[in-house]
């Protein structure tokens, strides 16, 4: 029985860069091909795998599939760091009836409407940022805000 180390012959392994990427490259002989495995480092994931008669073959091969791919991924810029979100805006959804209130103006309501509007689950909570807040995380906010 052979083992895997009398199975791969010329093993290599080397790190680079392909634009924003940074790669690693595996290189390998095995029967009568010679293989290339390109993976892609952060995230990891195995970009391509190629095989051909000599390791200077697979290794050009390897890197042009790698390089082809690449350049047809898009990159979207990590998000920047933003100020917690805080609520902002509730907007009451009833046809004709909608109104949107801010936060203040909306605790100066009379108690019984407050509890109409929030008991008919009729209302969107924005945030600082203009996003939909969780209504969870609204009515923690509200009542802090009423604590204040």
């Amino acid at each position: 029985m052979s083992t895997v180390s009398t199975l791969i012959e010329d093993y290599v392994e080397f790190q680079r860069g392909i634009g924003r990427w940074k790669i690693q490259i595996v290189a390998y002989h095995l029967g009568d091909k010679h293989i290339c495995i390109v993976n892609n480092l952060d995230p990891g994931a195995t970009i391509c795998r190629v095989s051909a008669g000599t390791r200077k073959e697979a290794l050009r091969k390897g890197l042009t599939e790698a390089n082809n791919l690449l350049a047809r991924t898009a990159y979207l810029e990590p998000p920047k760091a933003r100020e917690p979100a805080k609520l902002a805006l509730i907007e009451y959804l009833d046809g004709a009836d909608s109104a949107s209130f801010e936060v203040d103006t909306f605790l100066q309501l009379p108690m019984d409407y407050r509890v109409k509007c929030l008991s008919e689950g009729k209302l969107l909570f924005r945030d600082s940022h203009g996003d939909l807040m969780a209504s969870g995380d609204a009515m923690r906010c509200l009542n802090e805000a009423c604590a204040a």
